[in-house]
């Protein structure tokens, strides 16, 4: 039988905080990819990049059309995993029902805080919203139900979350459940099974958690990252207090993940494989970073030098080339379905950004931060330009995870950059807004996005 086939996405986690946190996953790895990039620095564009192979102007789902229906399931891996069981488990709205990423799954599961079985009902959605009545209809519900007791502690345990929001926090974002779900999917399955995995712990909000290892922060227990908004940290001075915080919150959530992968992979047969990866990485506002927070407008080292590694690979060929794009992603899974992967590096990568990531609009800048970005990396060059008629050059040392310096301004970008790329940068821009759609939201999905800043 072929093998099973996990794809763990952490989302927000950049190279460098995973390398010096990360250590039981890089233990348990067979193979790593010490330059691989993201294809872009969002969850939307990334996600699509990354089960189809396509940069963002090929596959159209970007900022301004969040949807992934325009991207059909013949154009993704999906398309060559026929003989696969498909199950999708995230944590990420965007990478979930409301914007039709289950549709390329045959079975679907949304990770929520509170939520401990995410094959049970669950309290949160719009039928019951944790509201008196809903909860009464919920009960009567989880009677009939198969799943019973599960869905009773999911009542419980969602209840409970919601009434006692304040930090320290009781429950994950659904790292523990999902990956429980996956053990428990693997051990059951008659066929070969592909799962994909996105798990939110190391996405902001930031706060202090009951299962978060606190000898790495020393934070008040009321402290939240949401003390400053996004724009308030681009637009402001450093604050030095903030992001030590910050990052200490940060680098404990990525322990916990590491913690959670450990346990599964001791827990499963070595007839799985695992990928594990993030869709992007975060800036963190240092002078690297150009100043600049969270994943808002950019295409950032800190961003886009993201972790990937392999436990219980098959057989692999050399990789003689520089860099690892994600957009390889589909090929190092048939690689692994097929038990041999070949040499997927290559001597450069590409990212692009058709505009700003959802979230709050900026009062001043708004043109500039909603730019369209495209950038090209060669040997230890990365030029990156934009819709507006920028360009800069960079330069990239192969030991300096998540760092990039800037080198000089250039008039337009060399040749060997723009290949890649079908369009010229401003009719990207213009397609990418002039095909805009807007997605419906219900009541709870709302609410979670603008948990995450997103709204």
């Amino acid at each position: 039988m072929a093998r099973n086939i996990v794809l763990i996405c952490l989302d927000s986690v950049r190279k460098d905080i995973f390398d010096q946190v990360a250590v039981r996953t890089q233990e348990l790895a067979d193979l790593s990819f010490d330059n691989c990039r993201a294809a872009s620095s969002w969850s939307v564009p990334s996600h699509a990049s990354m089960i189809s192979g396509s940069l963002a102007h090929e596959h159209n789902v970007t900022t301004h059309s969040r949807s992934f229906s325009s991207l059909s399931i013949e154009d993704t891996i999906f398309e060559d995993l026929k003989e696969y069981r498909t199950l999708g488990v995230s944590g990420n709205v965007y990478a979930g029902p409301s914007y039709e990423f289950d549709e390329y799954f045959d079975r679907f599961f949304t990770l929520q805080r509170g939520i401990r079985f995410p094959d049970a009902l669950n309290p949160y959605t719009e039928s019951y919203n944790l509201s008196a009545r809903g909860l009464l209809t919920y009960l009567r519900d989880c009677i009939k139900y198969s799943n019973t007791f599960e869905s009773l502690v999911n009542g419980f345990s969602g209840f409970l979350d919601a009434v006692t929001s304040i930090s320290p926090r009781i429950f994950d974002e659904g790292a523990r459940p999902g990956l429980n779900l996956t053990r428990k999917e693997l051990q059951n399955g008659t066929e070969p099974l592909f799962i994909f995995l996105n798990l939110m712990e190391s996405h902001i909000p930031y706060q202090p958690a009951r299962y978060l290892n606190t000898e790495f922060y020393d934070v008040p227990r009321d402290w939240s990252s949401d003390e400053k908004s996004v724009w308030e940290l681009i637009e402001g001075e450093y604050d030095e207090q903030y992001w030590n915080r910050r990052n200490q919150l940060y680098r404990a959530t990525v322990d916990y993940l590491d913690r959670c992968i450990s346990d599964f992979v001791d827990s499963i047969s070595e007839d799985t494989t695992i990928i594990v990866t993030a869709d992007h990485g975060d800036n963190l506002g240092t002078e690297i970073d150009e100043g600049l927070a969270n994943h808002k407008s950019s295409l950032s080292e800190g961003l886009l030098h993201v972790p990937l590694y392999i436990i219980n690979s098959p057989e692999i060929d050399n990789q003689t080339g520089q860099y690892l794009s994600q957009l390889s992603l589909p090929q190092l899974i048939e690689g692994c379905r097929d038990g041999y992967i070949p040499d997927l590096t290559r001597d450069r990568a590409f990212a692009e950004l058709a505009g700003m990531s959802a979230g709050p609009d900026p009062e001043v800048g708004y043109e500039y931060h909603d730019r369209a970005i495209r950038c090209a990396y060669y040997k230890d060059e990365k030029i990156v330009w934009d819709s507006l008629g920028n360009c800069t050059k960079y330069s990239i040392e192969q030991d300096g995870m998540n760092w990039q310096c800037h080198s000089c301004n250039l008039d337009q970008p060399p040749l060997w950059a723009t290949e890649r790329f079908g369009n010229e940068i401003s009719n990207f821009k213009t397609d990418a807004v002039e095909s805009r759609e807007r997605v419906a939201l219900d009541q709870s999905t709302a609410e979670r996005l603008e948990e995450l800043g997103y709204l």
